[in-house]
């Protein structure tokens, strides 16, 4: 598993102190394959980033662009957002 991602693996039930839950298996291991993917495509790393239901959010801040992804606790990618250069 990716060294981001093992940092979160650690977190546990209300680790935001408003009662977020623990990072989810399925979310860790779907994570680590997006980041093993965009390593093959020759991609930045991006931000892992936990969210408080269980999940994880992988995000890219660079050359104006800001892409996110959140993989729910199902390991599910359910929401996407990019924001394309304003240039």
């Amino acid at each position: 598993m990716h060294k981001k991602l093992k940092s979160l693996q650690k977190l546990e039930k209300n680790w935001d102190s408003y009662g977020a839950d623990p990072i989810h298996e399925f979310a860790l291991a779907e994570a680590d394959l997006l980041f093993k993917c965009f390593k093959a495509l020759g991609a930045s790393e991006p931000q892992a980033v936990p969210t408080n239901e269980g999940g994880v959010q992988l995000e890219w801040h660079e050359g104006g662009y800001d892409l996110e992804l959140v993989i729910s606790s199902e390991g599910k990618v359910n929401d996407v957002f990019c924001n394309p250069s304003r240039e």
